[in-house]
């Protein structure tokens, strides 16, 4: 499981079966699209299918935004019962499990391995190792139901300046960090502002060797000594005042950037809005600490 947006292309079957490529044709063709985006990632959704009508003129792509990813899933849910769902949808996992669970989505591997119009060897060497699987689902015979469309990672933002005020380096482990919130929490400025994002609780757990779910995928392990420990520097930081939450991504992205937290664990969506906002102070960006620095992992 992890929060990463995935296109798919949904019919009315059952996940089980497959369906034969549909001949190439020259008659109209008007498909359906669904996303939860807004502002600047939806204008860029849209220029994408204009670019791609001009190229194939005789396909139509109809977008149709969705306030959040809630409401994307409770209209999807609503289409898959009256059997009018969308040809195309750009969501969350959890929205796709949620689909894939009653027979929704159409699989995807007899186009992703067709010779004429599937993915070529060195076509799949150029997405991130894993990302193809990650669109497979375990409990519904590991076929392939999404394809990767905007992947981001969660990493490590950090102020220079207040750093090298305190006198310590860019912490690398999470006794460091730790120790890096503490120090840097002075006046009306804290360590680390946190955001309320799952992937970030998910890297933190990948970088302390721990899993979100058990082999079953049904389970969760959050109980497990990565679980506990993350939880454990969460409340100790927060009790002594070196850690705060702020209500959102964007909230705990102005924070650091009006220079009220020396840490925060963002994801890489962030880096754009970061460098055009020209921040009055130097600040840099790595990957998150890690229990072993020699193997390091995130989650994107």
């Amino acid at each position: 499981m992890a929060y990463c947006i995935l296109l798919v292309a949904c019919a009315n079957v059952s996940p089980t079966n497959t369906r034969a490529l549909a001949p190439t044709t020259n008659q109209p063709i008007t498909l359906t699209l669904w996303h939860a985006y807004t502002d600047t990632p939806a204008a860029l959704v849209q220029s994408l299918v204009n670019d791609f009508h001009k190229t194939y003129p005789n396909v139509t792509v109809r977008v149709q935004a969705k306030a959040n990813d809630a409401e994307l899933l409770r209209q999807g849910l609503a289409a898959i019962a009256l059997n009018q769902t969308p040809d195309v949808v750009i969501a969350d996992t959890r929205v796709l499990a949620e689909f894939a669970r009653r027979g929704a989505l159409t699989p995807l591997d007899p186009l992703m391995n067709d010779r004429q119009h599937g993915l070529r060897d060195d076509e799949r060497a150029d997405f991130f190792p894993g990302l193809l699987d990650a669109g497979r689902l375990p409990e519904l015979k590991n076929q392939t139901l999404t394809f990767p469309f905007d992947h981001r990672a969660i990493v490590l933002y950090y102020n220079a300046e207040m750093l090298q005020a305190a006198k310590i380096t860019v912490p690398r482990t999470w006794e460091q960090f730790g120790e890096a919130a503490r120090v840097t929490t002075r006046g009306n400025a804290r360590g680390w502002v946190m955001s309320p994002n799952a992937l970030t609780f998910y890297a933190m757990l990948f970088s302390r060797g721990g899993e979100v779910l058990d082999e079953t995928q049904r389970h969760a392990r959050f109980a497990d000594d990565a679980g506990l420990k993350s939880l454990q520097l969460i409340v100790a930081l927060t009790k002594s005042g070196a850690a705060y939450f702020a209500d959102s991504d964007a909230h705990a992205r102005a924070e650091f950037a009006q220079g009220k937290a020396a840490l925060w664990l963002g994801d890489t969506d962030n880096l754009a809005p970061l460098a055009e906002a020209a921040l009055p102070f130097k600040w840099g960006v790595t990957n998150i600490p890690q229990a072993d620095p020699k193997r390091p992992l995130t989650a994107q």
